[in-house]
């Protein structure tokens, strides 16, 4: 289990649910959590802090509790209140296969989207009128980001 904390200084913390223990406080975020979410193996954990002050996003190590990636692009592409993140498995190559990198997506105040189109996204279909989403790509091992924040409307 995963939690956010609001405030200065708010942490991230993961906790053992079955043996009800603390595993990670995790320390980067300034003014607090906007959203948690672990990856589709739970092998990492995303982060991103609320809007304003802390627009920051981080990729956690679940194995260590360090930190793997971070990104300012959510403040600087947007000025959006992130509000919920999703992973969306791994990132495939021209053939459709699988690679090593991650994706997940993020959504916020100004746009709300939904997706169509099983294998590519074929088309976005406007539905809401405050919401925006996002695409992701996380090269895990050294922390390189292939598609950072990316528009989809």
């Amino acid at each position: 289990i995963a939690s956010g904390q609001r405030g200065e200084n708010a942490d991230v913390i993961v906790w053992d649910f079955e043996e009800k223990r603390l595993l990670y406080r995790m320390q980067s975020h300034d003014a607090g959590v906007a959203v948690v979410a672990f990856s589709h193996d739970e092998k990492l954990l995303l982060s991103v802090g609320v809007t304003p002050g802390d627009n920051r996003l981080f990729v956690w190590d679940m194995a260590s509790g360090l930190m793997n990636a971070q990104s300012n692009a959510v403040q600087s592409v947007d000025s959006q209140n992130t509000m919920c993140a999703v992973w969306g498995g791994f990132f495939k190559d021209i053939k459709r296969r699988d690679t090593s990198n991650y994706m997940f997506a993020t959504a916020g105040k100004k746009r709300y989207t939904i997706l169509f189109g099983s294998e590519h996204v074929k088309r976005s279909q406007h539905v809401h009128n405050s919401c925006s989403i996002r695409i992701w790509c996380l090269d895990p091992v050294n922390g390189a980001w292939p598609v950072m924040g990316e528009n989809v409307n």
